[in-house]
């Protein structure tokens, strides 16, 4: 019994041997994985960490080139804004001008009309006026017609009284001559 008890011990420590070697083995083998998960989590950390620091790196890139974009930004606002007010002025003299050509189109039409009533009303005029030159030169030259008529009529009756003078003188030289020789005869 006694054996039978060492036996049972025996097998006892022999199975609580293996146990506590398995459970050593499984600890070991346990912390040597907890050790490789430590590692790998470091690495990952590390990598993590490096990532972090590019990470930094580009937000701090991404900041200065928001910053630059926000500045140009900024400066493109006021150039726009510069190039809207010379647009709207410039849109507001082209109003102006639109305007203005319309009142100058519109005065540049009843100036047209204006000038052609007046260009018909002296169109009649010197018509009415040639019409007189007409008449007046028709006159002048029944005029002359008649002044010539009456020149060479005064031309006539000048040779006519001419011719009659020196008949006249003729008769009262033939009678004068007649009447002193009649007295002489009858002296």
């Amino acid at each position: 019994m006694l054996e039978d008890n060492v036996v049972l011990y025996s097998i006892i420590a022999l199975v609580a041997m293996v146990t506590l070697f398995t459970l050593s083995r499984l600890r070991t083998s346990y912390v040597s994985s907890l050790h490789e998960t430590i590692n790998s989590k470091d690495e990952q950390l590390g990598k993590t960490i490096s990532q972090l620091a590019a990470v930094k790196t580009m937000n701090q890139n991404l900041e200065k080139t928001i910053k630059n974009q926000i500045q140009q930004i900024e400066e493109m606002v006021l150039v726009n804004k510069k190039h809207s007010e010379s647009l709207a002025k410039s849109h507001q003299d082209n109003k102006a001008l639109i305007q203005d050509y319309k009142i100058s189109q519109d005065a540049k039409v009843a100036l047209e009309k204006k000038l052609h009533s007046i260009s018909k009303t002296h169109e009649s005029e010197i018509e009415d006026k040639v019409n007189k030159l007409n008449l007046f030169e028709s006159a002048y030259k029944k005029l002359k017609n008649s002044y010539k008529i009456v020149q060479k009529s005064n031309d006539n009756l000048c040779e006519e009284r001419d011719f009659y003078r020196e008949e006249f003188i003729s008769l009262r030289d033939s009678i004068t001559e007649s009447e002193n020789l009649v007295h002489i005869k009858s002296a």
